[in-house]
C-alpha cells in the first residue's frame, strides 16, 4: 500500500469516529430537549383537562390506548392489560 493510501485510511477511520461522536451527541441532546418538551407540555395538557372534560376524555382514551407497559399503567393509574395468549 502506498504512504498515500494508508494517510488516506486513516484520515477516512478518524472521520468516521468522529461522525460516530458527532450523532451520539446529537442522539442524546434530541432526548433531552424531547424530554423537557414534555416536562413543559403535560402540566398545562393537565391543568387544560381540568377545565375541558371532552379533553379529559379524549386524553384518557387515548392513555389506555397507548400505553401498554404495565408498570407505566401502573404508574399512571391503568388498569392492567390482561395478557396475550400465544397460540
Amino acid at each position: 500500500m502506498s504512504d498515500l493510501l494508508t494517510k488516506l485510511q486513516e484520515r477516512e477511520a478518524k472521520l468516521k469516529a468522529q461522525i460516530k461522536t458527532a450523532k451520539a451527541a446529537q442522539a442524546k441532546k434530541e432526548a433531552a430537549n424531547d424530554n423537557r418538551r414534555a416536562a413543559i407540555a403535560w402540566p398545562a395538557v393537565m391543568a387544560a383537562m381540568k377545565e375541558k372534560p371532552e379533553l379529559a376524555a379524549l386524553v384518557n382514551d387515548a392513555l389506555h390506548t397507548n400505553v401498554t407497559n404495565p408498570k407505566e399503567r401502573k404508574l399512571l393509574g391503568l388498569q392492567v392489560l390482561p395478557k396475550e395468549e400465544k397460540n
